[in-house]
């Protein structure tokens, strides 16, 4: 980028990195990415379905799960649910 008028032309656009070039994470942590196609289970154990997106809501993020059956349900993510 030259100039400031050339970023503010990609406001609003996509950014994409490499994975090789992100951080190494601590034990615990994950990048959202990594969670699509996870199996997702109730607290009994209870195979819910897969993660087939992630939808950031207005700032909640919501993980979009394909049912066996093959419906769609949403869930919140919530830190406490991965075991921190």
């Amino acid at each position: 980028l030259q100039n400031p008028e050339d970023a503010a032309a990609l406001n609003g656009a996509p950014v994409w990195v490499a994975r090789a070039s992100l951080s190494a994470l601590s034990p615990g942590e994950y990048y959202l990415e990594d969670l699509r196609d996870l199996l997702v289970v109730d607290p009994s154990g209870n195979a819910l379905g897969r993660v087939e997106n992630l939808i950031d809501a207005a700032g909640q993020m919501l993980l979009e799960i394909r049912t066996a059956s093959g419906k769609l349900m949403w869930r919140t993510l919530q830190e406490r649910e991965f075991g921190k």
